[in-house]
């Protein structure tokens, strides 16, 4: 296992240890009715529903081990400085320390973007479009979309990994650094959309992104000179891997460093 793996495999498991404090916090306060809402009103669950939260629910809710992934994030990107502050300025929950107002805490929200700027938390796929997800979808965050904030850092996918349901990654318009993780694979198997454009990424494209068979986008053209290394864009051939991309519709390289030709195998995406 690579040294970044088992540091987001370390992660994780912080993460699983303190969403369980969170859990015991919501259900020790009968919190967990917060997530039965219909209409205004407080509902049981229904043993008759679908899914393991059973219950009938047209108002948007978020699962307790989501709020504390997202938590967690937040805190470890505010401390990058001012332009992560700024991206986050309303993730908050009134007085965290207060388990009532946590336990009260949606994120997610209603509708296709949560209360929370820059989340999404869509359901399943509308079969008639499949572009279109069912909103309010199952409490799970699927799309973060931090664009022109020049959030700076390196790509976050340690703090990030957690949110496995995850199909919209994009963080284009920012200040990042360093190379492309190669675990997206790992962490988001149904990413739809992965967005590193116009931020200042060196280093190559790993092989493993051709691992996200789902993907549709992925976006890194236009990065910027890296003022620590003197070093400018993403450079390197396209990997022969990238054939493994079947789902692919778009593909942004241009303003880099790439050399070489186009692999045979980017034949087997689709057109």
């Amino acid at each position: 296992m690579s040294q970044a793996a088992s540091k987001m495999k370390a992660t994780t498991a912080s993460h699983v240890a303190v969403s369980c404090v969170v859990a015991a916090v919501f259900l020790a306060t009968g919190a967990d009715a917060q997530w039965w809402r219909v209409g205004g009103s407080t509902a049981t669950p229904s043993s008759g529903s679908s899914g393991s939260w059973g219950g009938s629910r047209q108002e948007g809710f978020t699962r307790p081990e989501e709020l504390t992934n997202l938590i967690l994030f937040r805190d470890a990107m505010r401390a990058r400085g001012l332009y992560w502050q700024e991206a986050t300025k309303n993730w908050h929950c009134g007085n965290e320390s207060d388990p009532y107002q946590l336990a009260a805490c949606n994120p997610c929200g209603n509708g296709a973007w949560g209360y929370w700027s820059h989340v999404g938390c869509r359901g399943d796929a509308i079969p008639e479009t499949p572009w279109e997800f069912r909103v309010p979808g199952d409490g799970y965050v699927t799309d973060f979309h931090i664009t022109d904030y020049k959030v700076t850092g390196e790509v976050p996918l340690e703090y990030m990994c957690p949110f496995e349901r995850l199909r919209q990654f994009d963080m284009d318009g920012g200040w990042m650094t360093g190379q492309i993780p190669s675990e997206f694979h790992q962490c988001f198997p149904d990413l739809l959309e992965l967005d590193l454009s116009f931020n200042n990424l060196t280093g190559v494209l790993p092989p493993e992104i051709g691992r996200l068979s789902k993907l549709h986008e992925f976006k890194i053209e236009a990065q910027s000179k890296d003022v620590t290394t003197g070093q400018q864009g993403v450079g390197g051939p396209i990997p022969d891997e990238f054939g493994g991309l079947t789902s692919l519709r778009w593909m942004r390289l241009h303003d880099n460093r790439l050399n070489g030709t186009i692999p045979d195998a980017m034949g087997n995406t689709a057109r």
